[in-house]
C-alpha cells in the first residue's frame, strides 16, 4: 500500500512538471522535489534567502577566523565599543543650538532663536509647560512626589514669580524689563501686578515675540510690549529700568549680562528661571 501511495504521488509530480524519474518506495528525490508519504515540499531556496546568503558569504571567513582566536575577537569588540563611545561623546559635546559663524557680528538672529521659533510654532512647550517656561516654587510639604502636596505645575510657576518679587522688594516699579521673556508669560503677569508700570519683554526669537504679543492682545494687557533684542547687544539707555527679570535659562548664553537700571540695589534684579 505504501509503495502504491509513493508511486501515486510521484505520478502527480511527474504530470505537473513533466519529469520522468524513477520512483522508489518510501520516498524519492526528484531534482529538488521531496516526496514522502504523499507530502510534496519544494526544496529550492527562496530568492531572498539566496541574496542574504550572498551578501554575508564574504564575511564568513573573517568571522570564523576571529571566533577561532578569542584574543583577536576581544580586541575587535573593544575597539568597536571604544569607537562608539568616542562618537557619542563627540555628538553630545557638539552644541546643536550654537551661534552660526558671523551671524552675531552681522547683527542677525542666532540659531538659538531659530530653535525657539520652531518650538513656538509647534506649540509643544506652551502645551505642556504653559505660558511660563520656567520652574515652580514648592513649600516644604510640597516637595515630595508624585503629588507634591496637591500643587499643580502651572500654579507653582506663578508662586515662584511671587516669591521672586518678594525677594526683590519691588513695591511700585515704573519700568520693568524681562530678559529672555519667552512667549511673555512672566511679562504679562508683571504687567498685571503693576498696572501703572511699563513692562518690556525681550527675546531673540521672532516666533516668541509674535506669540507673546498675540496673547497680550487677546487678554487686553496694554502696558506690556515685546521686542526682538539680543541681551548681549541691548541698546537701551543707562538707568532705563528699575526692575529687571532675568531668565535663568538664558544664563548659558549670556557670558556677561548687562542691565541698565535706575536703582543700583542688587535686589532690583531677580532670577525667575
Amino acid at each position: 500500500m505504501r509503495f502504491f501511495e509513493a508511486c501515486l504521488c510521484a505520478a502527480v509530480v511527474q504530470q505537473a512538471s513533466g519529469l520522468s524519474t524513477l520512483v522508489r518506495p518510501g520516498g524519492v528525490q526528484l531534482r529538488g522535489v521531496a516526496i514522502a508519504r504523499g507530502a510534496v515540499a519544494a526544496r529550492s531556496p527562496a530568492p531572498e534567502a539566496s541574496a542574504v546568503s550572498a551578501l554575508f558569504r564574504p564575511l564568513a571567513g573573517p568571522i570564523a577566523a576571529l571566533v577561532a582566536r578569542p584574543r583577536a575577537l576581544t580586541a575587535v569588540v573593544a575597539a568597536l565599543v571604544t569607537g562608539i563611545f568616542l562618537w557619542l561623546v563627540r555628538v553630545l559635546n557638539t552644541p546643536s543650538r550654537s551661534y552660526e559663524d558671523g551671524e552675531r557680528e552681522s547683527g542677525g538672529i542666532n540659531s538659538v532663536g531659530k530653535e525657539y521659533d520652531a518650538w513656538t510654532s509647534e506649540g509643544i512647550l506652551e502645551y505642556y509647560w504653559g505660558e511660563h517656561i520656567h520652574l515652580g516654587y514648592y513649600e516644604e510639604g510640597q516637595r515630595k512626589g508624585p503629588f507634591y502636596g496637591g500643587k499643580g505645575f502651572i500654579d507653582a510657576k506663578y508662586d515662584f514669580i511671587d516669591q521672586m518679587l518678594k525677594f526683590s522688594k519691588a513695591d511700585s516699579p515704573t519700568k520693568v524689563l524681562d530678559v529672555g521673556c519667552g512667549i511673555g508669560g512672566t511679562s504679562r503677569y508683571l504687567a498685571k501686578a503693576f498696572p501703572a508700570a511699563t513692562v518690556t519683554g525681550i527675546t531673540i526669537s521672532p516666533g516668541q515675540q509674535k506669540r507673546a504679543t498675540e496673547l497680550a492682545t487677546e487678554r487686553k494687557i496694554g502696558n506690556v510690549d515685546f521686542q526682538l533684542v539680543d541681551a548681549l547687544n541691548m541698546t537701551f539707555a543707562d538707568n532705563t529700568y528699575d526692575l529687571v527679570g532675568y531668565a535663568f535659562c538664558s544664563a548659558g548664553r549670556l557670558p556677561t549680562p548687562k542691565f541698565q537700571m535706575a536703582t543700583p540695589s542688587p535686589r532690583s534684579v531677580f532670577v525667575y528661571r
